[in-house]
């Protein structure tokens, strides 16, 4: 049984100026490259803030899926995630305006419980619930 409140520590570091990366890290894991994106005027090369909020979103959902998956011993071979994040001008800001998420299932047992515990894993992601933007996930079955 997991043990509430969790806590999770990150940390990023950098030089001064825009054209410099970041280098961010969590637990004893290797650094990763960050950068600000060059649609954004920045060097580039590195994942951006953008980047890894997406990438939150996705890995969250997938690790959820897994655990409603193998507690129903559902079988599959894989899944994928894809998302395309839209920032846009909203009511006069620059903001993230939506997030499209594609989520795959490969060689799913069957499609109907495959869909019903993407679901689950929409309903209970906690990165989903975090985000206030509008996010829309589309299923498919290969």
């Amino acid at each position: 049984m997991a043990n509430y409140p969790m806590k999770f520590e990150v940390f990023s570091t950098a030089t001064s100026g825009v054209q410099t990366s970041i280098e961010a890290s969590a637990e004893d894991f290797n650094p990763i490259p960050c950068a600000i994106p060059t649609q954004f005027n920045g060097p580039g090369g590195g994942y951006s803030p953008e980047d890894l909020l997406a990438l939150s979103l996705t890995t969250c959902l997938i690790a959820t899926f897994k655990v409603f998956a193998e507690k129903s011993q559902f079988g599959y071979e894989r899944i994928e995630a894809k998302a395309d994040l839209t920032i846009d001008r909203t009511g006069g800001m620059v903001a993230i305006s939506r997030i499209d998420v594609e989520l795959t299932l490969y060689g799913a047992q069957e499609e109907q419980k495959g869909t019903a515990l993407l679901q689950q894993a929409e309903k209970y992601c906690l990165v989903s619930h975090a985000l206030k933007v509008e996010k829309k996930l589309t299923f498919r079955f290969r």
